[in-house]
């Protein structure tokens, strides 16, 4: 079997997107003839655990490790948190109003170049010169953020001549928490040259958007990278939805599963539900809204102003493996898209393990973005912009009406299996595939 070296931060006991997409393909490469040898860090700085990704691990799966420097320590020290505290994704630009956040942002930004995990190259390095001497790799895959490890896989590109792909789950040199954290113009100047040198560099190169995979293609215009490009965007793992849902309750549920910032309070959802409950005072006695995850302070804010402490239920971070029963539990699945500049390529991962269930999904955000164009195939679901109150009320009531007649529509099969975790690894496999026959 054909070997490939994954390299990747985020990894189990590491939860999040991240971590999610890496096992996933770890998990199904060797249907396609590819063998996974993982290499991550060794104690890592997650802003979340969940060990029940660890069940989707086969136990003859090799996995590397290396230490890391990283800077969070010293933060979590000088911020007075306890050493075991998780910083929640999105925590600097949300918590930059000291003075000593505001240092500590600058430095993030203007120091750490590309990112606060460059800590973590030296010892890689020296790891995986050691490994390449023990396994006979053929192909490098990395997935970023932190967008730094795409640095290690330049290295062993250069000095084992080898195809390399890389993974871009985000956006690099100009992503919208830069916009906060001050950049000088000196670091970005840097920043960008790096971003080019992966780009140019790299055998292939994968996204997870068509959006941001044309922002991308925008860094080197000269060069024709788009026949290098392919975009596979995350996915639901079918064998994850295989146990039948049981709900313990006769609620109309609407779910949201994942983190909620400042950018994604949906102001329109709470003024909607605000105003079906005075219209329909007895709907108080059957809607429920389960918040899965961390919120801000503006969130719990709206709840209130709205009056809609009732029906609100905050919960914590909870397993996967949870999330997806309480996901098949839901009667209707809301995301929210950040609402700030360039969002069109934002397409949370929450957002496939929804098509998944089949149930329901209302986004709030542009009717123009990447997901939004996914959503449009879904005759039971919809998107509505920031300010469309009135599409966005209506259609829950239809839902609830759907509902209380027992004539819930579902995603269709065929095209919910467009983003399984299974065929979108066949996929990536092509690719290898390919990068591997021309090298030969």
């Amino acid at each position: 079997m054909k070997k490939v070296l994954i390299i990747s931060y985020y990894w189990p006991p590491s939860g999040g997107p991240g971590s999610q997409r890496a096992v996933k393909f770890a998990k199904y490469l060797p249907l396609f003839g590819w063998q996974p040898l993982i290499f991550t860090v060794k104690s890592g700085e997650y802003p979340y655990l969940d060990p029940s990704l660890e069940n989707d691990i086969h136990p003859d799966l090799k996995i590397f490790k290396s230490s890391a420097i990283e800077p969070f320590h010293l933060f979590k020290k000088l911020s007075g948190l306890d050493s075991s505290a998780r910083l929640a994704v999105g925590h600097l630009t949300q918590s930059s109003k000291s003075l000593k956040n505001r240092v500590f942002n600058w430095i993030r930004a203007n120091i750490f170049i590309p990112d606060a995990r460059i800590g973590w190259l030296p010892a890689a390095i020296l790891k995986l010169d050691q490994l390449f001497k023990q396994e006979e790799i053929q192909l490098i895959f990395t997935s970023s953020p932190p967008h730094s490890l795409q640095l290690i896989g330049r290295h062993l590109k250069k000095k084992y001549h080898l195809p390399w792909v890389a993974d871009f789950r985000d956006p690099w040199s100009d992503i919208q928490y830069y916009q906060v954290f001050k950049r000088s113009s000196f670091a970005q100047k840097i920043d960008q040259a790096l971003e080019k040198s992966v780009l140019l560099k790299s055998d292939h190169l994968v996204n997870v958007s068509q959006t941001v995979m044309e922002g991308y293609l925008k860094k080197v215009p000269t060069a024709n990278l788009r026949n290098k490009f392919t975009v596979i965007p995350n996915g639901f793992d079918q064998q994850d939805f295989l146990a039948p849902p049981v709900k313990a309750d006769n609620y109309f549920t609407i779910l949201h599963s994942g983190n909620l910032n400042a950018t994604q309070n949906p102001e329109i959802f709470w003024q909607s539900i605000r105003n079906i409950l005075e219209s329909n005072p007895s709907l108080k006695q059957t809607i429920r809204i389960q918040l899965i995850g961390n919120t801000v302070p503006d969130i719990q804010l709206a709840v209130v102003r709205n009056h809609l402490q009732e029906v609100v239920d905050f919960q914590p971070f909870i397993p996967h493996s949870e999330i997806i029963n309480k996901i098949q539990q839901a009667d209707l699945l809301l995301s929210v898209v950040p609402d700030v500049p360039d969002n069109k390529g934002i397409v949370l991962s929450k957002n496939f393990e929804y098509i998944g269930s089949g149930k329901p999904v209302l986004i709030i955000g542009p009717g123009d973005s990447d997901i939004g164009k996914i959503i449009a195939d879904f005759s039971n679901s919809k998107i509505c912009n920031y300010h469309d109150m009135d599409g966005c009320k209506n259609f829950i009531l239809q839902t609830i009406h759907d509902w209380r007649k027992g004539k819930v529509r579902l995603i269709p099969d065929s095209i919910r299996e467009k983003f399984s975790r299974q065929q979108l690894t066949g996929q990536l496999a092509d690719i290898f595939d390919r990068l591997l026959e021309k090298k030969s």
